[in-house]
Protein backbone atom coordinates (compact mmCIF):
# COMPACT_ATOMS: atom_id res chain seq x y z
CA UNK A 1 0.00 0.00 0.00
CA UNK A 2 1.23 3.35 -0.90
CA UNK A 3 1.28 5.93 2.12
CA UNK A 4 -0.38 9.46 1.59
CA UNK A 5 1.18 12.50 3.59
CA UNK A 6 -0.80 15.66 3.88
CA UNK A 7 1.27 19.15 3.12
CA UNK A 8 0.02 22.28 3.91
CA UNK A 9 1.64 26.31 3.70
CA UNK A 10 3.09 27.95 0.90
CA UNK A 11 5.77 26.30 -1.81
CA UNK A 12 8.39 27.08 0.86
CA UNK A 13 6.33 25.60 3.94
CA UNK A 14 5.59 22.08 1.58
CA UNK A 15 9.13 22.05 0.84
CA UNK A 16 10.51 22.14 3.75
CA UNK A 17 7.98 20.08 5.79
CA UNK A 18 8.75 17.22 2.77
CA UNK A 19 12.38 17.78 3.53
CA UNK A 20 11.97 16.87 6.85
CA UNK A 21 9.68 14.33 7.08
CA UNK A 22 12.00 12.13 4.30
CA UNK A 23 15.38 13.37 5.30
CA UNK A 24 17.07 10.05 5.88
CA UNK A 25 15.65 8.92 2.50
CA UNK A 26 16.37 11.25 0.84
CA UNK A 27 20.15 11.42 2.43
CA UNK A 28 20.27 7.10 1.34
CA UNK A 29 18.95 7.71 -1.60
CA UNK A 30 20.87 10.37 -3.61
CA UNK A 31 23.85 9.02 -2.00
CA UNK A 32 23.09 5.69 -3.83
CA UNK A 33 22.54 7.29 -6.82
CA UNK A 34 25.40 6.23 -9.24
CA UNK A 35 24.29 8.10 -12.07
CA UNK A 36 24.40 11.28 -9.83
CA UNK A 37 27.59 10.69 -7.94
CA UNK A 38 29.70 8.95 -10.85
CA UNK A 39 28.47 11.17 -13.84
CA UNK A 40 26.59 14.27 -13.24
CA UNK A 41 28.24 15.81 -10.30
CA UNK A 42 31.84 14.95 -12.67
CA UNK A 43 29.70 16.37 -15.60
CA UNK A 44 28.74 19.96 -13.93
CA UNK A 45 32.37 20.31 -13.29
CA UNK A 46 33.56 20.73 -16.50
CA UNK A 47 32.64 24.09 -17.99
CA UNK A 48 29.84 22.79 -20.48
CA UNK A 49 28.69 21.12 -17.72
CA UNK A 50 28.55 24.44 -15.32
CA UNK A 51 27.21 25.84 -18.57
CA UNK A 52 24.05 23.73 -18.87
CA UNK A 53 23.50 23.55 -15.15
CA UNK A 54 23.52 27.14 -14.89
CA UNK A 55 21.30 27.77 -17.90
CA UNK A 56 18.56 24.95 -16.73
CA UNK A 57 18.74 26.49 -13.24
CA UNK A 58 18.39 29.92 -14.94
CA UNK A 59 15.46 28.99 -17.02
CA UNK A 60 13.99 26.91 -14.09
CA UNK A 61 13.94 30.03 -11.91
CA UNK A 62 12.48 32.54 -14.49
CA UNK A 63 9.52 30.13 -15.15
CA UNK A 64 9.07 28.22 -12.25
CA UNK A 65 10.29 30.32 -9.19
CA UNK A 66 7.46 28.80 -6.68
CA UNK A 67 8.85 25.53 -7.74
CA UNK A 68 12.43 25.88 -7.44
CA UNK A 69 12.07 27.58 -4.25
CA UNK A 70 9.96 24.33 -3.42
CA UNK A 71 12.81 22.29 -4.10
CA UNK A 72 15.41 24.88 -2.23
CA UNK A 73 13.59 23.96 0.50
CA UNK A 74 13.21 20.51 0.28
CA UNK A 75 17.12 20.57 0.24
CA UNK A 76 17.43 22.46 3.70
CA UNK A 77 13.90 20.46 5.25
CA UNK A 78 16.60 17.35 4.50
CA UNK A 79 20.23 18.98 5.18
CA UNK A 80 21.10 18.80 2.15
CA UNK A 81 22.55 19.86 -1.29
CA UNK A 82 20.00 22.12 -3.19
CA UNK A 83 22.32 21.88 -6.45
CA UNK A 84 22.54 17.83 -5.93
CA UNK A 85 18.67 17.73 -5.56
CA UNK A 86 18.14 19.75 -8.30
CA UNK A 87 21.31 17.96 -10.57
CA UNK A 88 19.31 14.63 -9.74
CA UNK A 89 16.19 16.27 -11.71
CA UNK A 90 17.86 17.00 -14.40
CA UNK A 91 19.26 13.73 -15.22
CA UNK A 92 17.31 13.17 -18.43
CA UNK A 93 18.39 16.71 -19.53
CA UNK A 94 22.26 16.10 -18.84
CA UNK A 95 22.85 12.63 -19.83
CA UNK A 96 21.23 12.76 -23.48
CA UNK A 97 24.82 14.57 -23.95
CA UNK A 98 26.94 12.16 -23.14
CA UNK A 99 27.07 9.62 -26.47
CA UNK A 100 27.97 6.44 -24.29
CA UNK A 101 24.74 6.54 -21.93
CA UNK A 102 21.52 5.61 -22.61
CA UNK A 103 18.74 7.09 -20.59
CA UNK A 104 15.71 5.61 -19.60
CA UNK A 105 12.94 7.59 -17.07
CA UNK A 106 9.89 8.04 -15.34
CA UNK A 107 6.83 8.23 -17.45
CA UNK A 108 4.79 11.39 -17.27
CA UNK A 109 1.21 11.65 -18.82
CA UNK A 110 -0.85 14.57 -18.98
CA UNK A 111 -4.77 14.73 -19.64
CA UNK A 112 -6.55 18.58 -20.21
CA UNK A 113 -10.34 18.93 -21.56
CA UNK A 114 -12.53 22.59 -20.58
CA UNK A 115 -13.38 20.76 -16.98
CA UNK A 116 -10.23 19.03 -15.69
CA UNK A 117 -6.46 18.67 -15.67
CA UNK A 118 -4.96 15.58 -14.70
CA UNK A 119 -1.35 14.37 -14.27
CA UNK A 120 0.33 11.35 -13.14
CA UNK A 121 3.82 10.42 -13.11
CA UNK A 122 5.43 7.20 -12.20
CA UNK A 123 9.02 6.77 -10.45
CA UNK A 124 9.91 3.80 -12.62
CA UNK A 125 13.44 4.80 -13.69
CA UNK A 126 15.19 3.38 -10.54
CA UNK A 127 14.55 0.24 -8.54
CA UNK A 128 16.08 2.27 -5.72
CA UNK A 129 12.74 3.85 -5.46
CA UNK A 130 10.27 1.51 -5.19
CA UNK A 131 10.29 1.10 -1.31
CA UNK A 132 9.68 5.41 -1.05
CA UNK A 133 7.14 6.31 -2.88
CA UNK A 134 4.11 8.17 -1.73
CA UNK A 135 1.27 9.94 -2.56
CA UNK A 136 1.05 13.72 -1.56
CA UNK A 137 -2.05 15.68 -0.59
CA UNK A 138 -0.94 19.37 -0.92
CA UNK A 139 -2.58 22.42 -0.82
CA UNK A 140 -0.84 25.73 -1.33
CA UNK A 141 -1.96 28.62 0.61
CA UNK A 142 -3.56 30.46 -1.82
CA UNK A 143 -3.96 28.30 -4.52
CA UNK A 144 -5.45 24.89 -5.45
CA UNK A 145 -5.52 21.34 -3.66
CA UNK A 146 -3.86 18.84 -5.78
CA UNK A 147 -2.86 14.89 -4.99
Amino acid sequence: MIPIHTFNGTHREVGYQVGQLFSEQIHWIMDQHEELQNRLKPYIATADGRRRFDTFLALNTAIYPELVEELKSIAAGADYSFEDLFLAHLRGEILPFDIHQDVAGCSTCTLKNDDILVMGHNEDAMLRFRDFLYLADVTITGSQRFM
